[in-house]
């Protein structure tokens, strides 16, 4: 029977740390390690089945160290994206954020540099990736 096993965060020891859907049942990688802050798509771009052992049963547990051949990672469904479609040249712009107030926009593109606004409409802001909109 295969174990699907989903991403539940990086352990105190850098480790990627997977959950039994099933189960208390904790795997992960002692050879592949990360920064605390890393997301799941990253972890995810490294990391497949052939690299988990089983930890055990709670989350920071010492490794038991057993190998398991019937693990499946459940991944995420793939982000579904918004587009707005440009004046300019007809091109198809991804949104990265929307907002309903302009002062909370303007905070997070204090801290994203590399996004900008696209549109303004009925009080929402709309964000982007620089690179999309030809900056």
């Amino acid at each position: 029977m295969t174990v699907k096993v989903k991403f539940e965060g990086i352990d105190s020891w850098n480790r990627p740390v997977f959950k039994s859907l099933l189960s208390k049942s904790r795997y992960g990688s002692v050879d592949i390690l990360f920064d605390y802050n890393t997301t799941e798509l990253k972890v995810l771009e490294k990391i497949n089945e052939d690299n988990l052992l089983f930890f055990g049963d709670s989350f920071g547990c010492e490794p038991m160290g057993d190998t398991v051949t019937n693990l499946e990672i459940v991944r995420p469904e793939p982000e579904q994206r918004i587009y707005i479609k440009s004046a300019v040249d007809g091109k198809m712009i991804a949104i990265t954020a929307i907002f309903t107030r302009v002062h909370r926009a303007n905070e997070y593109l204090e801290i994203h540099p590399e996004e900008g606004v696209i549109y303004e409409f009925g009080g929402l802001v709309f964000v982007a990736d620089n690179n999309d909109l030809g900056y």
